[in-house]
């Protein structure tokens, strides 16, 4: 989440967009205002991500928009940060991109 960089953090596979914005609560103490964007820009990202996948596109290409994609919910997300929740963001999004090249 994913969803959720938001893949992924919280974009990962087997995590749905409740439980990705559960995760950015807990991690980011978002407010209630902050938990709302959230959930529409996580499941935005997850129907997008599921029209990529349904789509006829080949593994490599399917992977570039998939990684696009993220990118993208990363920036909607840290959008709605504050300086001390983007700083832990960051820091979760970077841990997860190492975890992802293992």
């Amino acid at each position: 989440m994913i969803v959720l960089s938001a893949s992924d953090i919280y974009a990962q596979p087997r995590l749905n967009v409740d439980e990705q914005v559960e995760r950015l609560t807990n991690d980011l103490d978002l407010s209630e205002e902050q938990v709302v964007r959230a959930e529409e820009i996580l499941t935005e990202s997850k129907d997008k991500a599921d029209k990529l996948r349904d789509s006829e596109l080949d593994r490599r290409e399917l992977m570039l928009q998939m990684g696009g994609l993220m990118e993208s919910t990363d920036k909607q997300i840290e959008s709605i940060l504050n300086d001390g929740q983007l700083e832990k963001f960051r820091d979760i999004v970077e841990k997860r991109k190492e975890e992802m090249q293992r």
